[in-house]
């Protein structure tokens, strides 16, 4: 299978779509289980179902309103610090955090809040504090002809892809990009796909080799990602 069929095989697709959906049950369970660890106990100490099921009501409101707390507040601050801090010398080598939106914007102009979770905020907030501050540029694209041009800047030493895709392509609301459409930009420093990574498929990291990279082959939920951008920050020195 050559890189274009390789990138657009429906196959591929499906298999990638029927393993993110594997993901999100796996970590469901997860919930689920750790919630109901404190019924249990309860209930073999007591034997009552009703105080029993008080430590387990009230995980589930703390689970609650902190996801509400956290989809509701990480969004808008997000927003608010790409407005004010979105970027840094961007006209020198410098990170470009790219924000790869799969939908097209509402009627106000906005894109989707979940689009600004997975860490953007981590990294605006680390390289404008940083001392010296480090260079960077938010770049928010929905559309090939907006992507490629910043993955084959030469200034782009770093490259932050946030949305959805697969470990050989990125979504994008006119269809999308195929990692091996860029595969001889010159060498980078980082490359970090924090959008869902499939099973199969060559990676724009495979393609350049950068000296540091993050890419994995299974999907990308936000608790994990915005971990492994603090993980990845701290790896190469820049926390």
């Amino acid at each position: 299978m050559d890189e274009k069929d390789e990138c657009n095989s429906k196959f591929l697709k499906w298999l990638g779509k029927i393993q993110a959906a594997f993901t999100w049950v796996i970590f469901g369970l997860a919930i689920v289980v750790l919630i109901f660890i404190p019924y249990l106990e309860m209930f073999y100490l007591t034997n009552n179902f009703l105080i029993s099921i008080i430590p387990t009501l009230i995980a589930l409101v703390l689970v609650a309103w902190y996801l509400l707390k956290f989809y509701t507040e990480c969004p808008s601050q997000t927003k608010d610090l790409i407005k004010k801090y979105g970027e840094f010398h961007s006209e020198l080598p410098h990170h470009a955090i790219i924000i790869a939106h799969k939908e097209r914007p509402n009627n106000n102009g906005s894109y989707s809040d979940t689009d600004y979770v997975d860490g953007i905020d981590i990294l605006i907030n680390n390289f404008r504090t940083n001392v010296p501050q480090i260079n960077y540029k938010v770049y928010e694209v929905g559309s090939k002809a907006k992507l490629k041009p910043i993955i084959e800047n030469p200034n782009t030493t770093h490259l932050w892809i946030f949305g959805h895709g697969k470990r050989n392509s990125v979504a994008l609301h006119d269809g999308g990009l195929c990692y091996y459409e860029v595969k001889e930009v010159g060498h980078k420093t980082f490359i970090g796909q924090y959008h869902c990574n499939s099973l199969f498929g060559t990676s724009l990291a495979d393609y350049n080799n950068p000296d540091y990279r993050d890419v994995t082959r299974n999907a990308r939920l936000t608790p994990y990602n915005r971990l492994a951008v603090r993980n990845k920050l701290r790896e190469m020195g820049l926390e």
